[in-house]
């Protein structure tokens, strides 16, 4: 049963680059958050919608494009998903949303080469679409997220398949997202367990009203 003082709705979103364990660490929120029986909404940046998981399938594949095309196209799907959630959080759901606006300027700014100034309103825009009340970034060496995705089922999509140099550039466009856009940051080179307790943390802070 909640606690009085429990205020639901709420649009938090979870990122980092590729290998960085967010989707296990949703997965646990999802179950955590379920068992103080609160109502809780599992969705992803990157899809989300019917017309949003067209367009990620798009954005997967090899077809080859330029960074502002992959931009836009989550323009797109970020649009489509925003009016979403906001309904959602207003009916008292909290959503737990896989990736943010914040992987725009990781994998297009940094990792792609596009130009900061060009990009950053259209990210800033897609932050203010979405008004997450938390968004948090996992972090890790690269070395760690290359295990990680090498133990995974099926081969490498459009991105995961990219060279280590552009990686590490998305994996410092994180860290730069984080100071631009107020992002919370998590250590993820450790335990499964202390990522999540690191989670829920930051969560409970969020769903409890201050007196």
């Amino acid at each position: 049963m909640q606690d009085s003082n429990i205020k639901p709705g709420k649009i938090i979103m979870f990122d980092g680059p590729d290998g960085v364990g967010k989707t296990e660490q949703i997965k646990n929120a999802e179950a955590a958050l379920s068992n103080q029986h609160f109502p809780v909404y599992v969705t992803r940046v990157h899809g989300g919608t019917p017309i949003g998981e067209r367009l990620r399938e798009v954005s997967f594949s090899n077809i080859p494009r330029s960074p502002a095309t992959d931009l836009y196209i989550s323009k797109t799907m970020h649009i489509e998903l925003a009016s979403d959630l906001k309904i959602r959080r207003d009916a008292g759901a909290i959503c737990l949303v896989d990736r943010s606006p914040a992987a725009m300027w990781s994998y297009q700014v940094r990792g792609g080469g596009l130009s900061k100034d060009f990009a950053l309103p259209i990210i800033r825009d897609s932050f203010a679409m979405f008004e997450a009340d938390l968004v948090i970034i996992y972090m890790a060496p690269l070395q760690k997220l290359r295990k990680r995705i090498q133990k995974r089922d099926g081969a490498s999509d459009y991105f995961e398949s990219k060279p280590e140099a552009y990686h590490e550039r998305v994996i410092a466009g994180y860290a730069e997202a984080s100071q631009i856009f107020g992002t919370e940051l998590v250590d993820a080179g450790g335990s499964v367990e202390s990522m999540h307790q690191t989670t829920m943390e930051l969560i409970s802070k969020l769903l409890v009203t201050q007196d």
